[in-house]
């Protein structure tokens, strides 16, 4: 089992195939459910709440008389999360979603997930999250958990497209899939509190704030560069 971002490119593209792979072995397993998942990740509504769940955050740090090293950096991510999520309230068409490939999927695939034997056969564990799901959504966090160029938040668009390609080759992707790929990972990860609230609470939580400090690195570099990826995996990926 290995860390998270420690995997090279040839390492990373094998995760892409077993994820393919496994995704479409699960085509016609029909006992997995999407559990509401567009309402509770990916709906206006979702993001709305995760603007309010951020504004109360912001409001504990400026109650607190906590003198902090870490705190001038909460503040100004969650700040920045906030005027991104109201910019995507103003720019993405949440009808898209309906447009999405659902597929049933492993729901916390990473590197941390695979097992190998001696032979270098890999095992996948914990199948705990599996669901019916935005399967982009599954390629677009596992490919920035994995891939050691992402370690500090800044996504490789050439590994990310070889990414795609793997899993292309095993399950085709729509159109809408590629081009908003970027929007559907930012739309799950930029309302999230999570690793900011837990050390608001307890400092000793470091780990998970350092966790949320690399997420919020992968939001703006997504953010900044969706149109190229979207326009990358568009032009690269869709005829493969």
């Amino acid at each position: 089992m290995a860390e998270d971002n420690t995997r090279n490119y040839e390492e990373t593209m094998e995760c892409a195939s077993i994820l393919g792979k496994l995704t479409k072995a699960l085509l016609d397993y029909n006992k997995l459910s999407d559990e509401g998942i567009l309402e509770e990740q990916f709906s206006k509504d979702r993001l709305q709440s995760g603007i309010s769940e951020l504004e109360e955050l912001k409001e504990k740090l400026q109650d607190t008389n906590i003198i902090d090293k870490y705190k001038e950096q909460i503040v100004k991510d969650v700040n920045y999360k906030i005027e991104i999520c109201k910019k995507i309230q103003e720019e993405f068409d949440f009808n898209i979603i309906k447009k999405l490939s659902m597929l049933n999927s492993h729901g916390d695939f990473c590197t941390q997930q695979l097992i190998y034997n001696d032979d270098g056969e890999p095992t996948i564990i914990d199948f705990e999250k599996a669901k019916r799901m935005p399967i982009v959504w599954e390629i677009m966090r596992s490919y920035c958990y994995t891939d050691e160029e992402v370690k500090d938040g800044k996504i490789n668009i050439n590994n990310l497209v070889d990414y795609f390609k793997t899993f292309n080759g095993y399950i085709k992707l729509n159109e809408y899939d590629l081009k908003y790929a970027p929007y559907v990972y930012l739309l799950q990860l930029i309302s999230s509190t999570f690793g900011y609230k837990e050390y608001v609470k307890d400092i000793e939580q470091e780990e998970l704030l350092k966790f949320a400090f690399f997420r919020t690195k992968i939001c703006r570099n997504l953010y900044n560069k969706k149109e190229e990826i979207s326009k990358e995996l568009l032009g690269n990926v869709r005829n493969i």
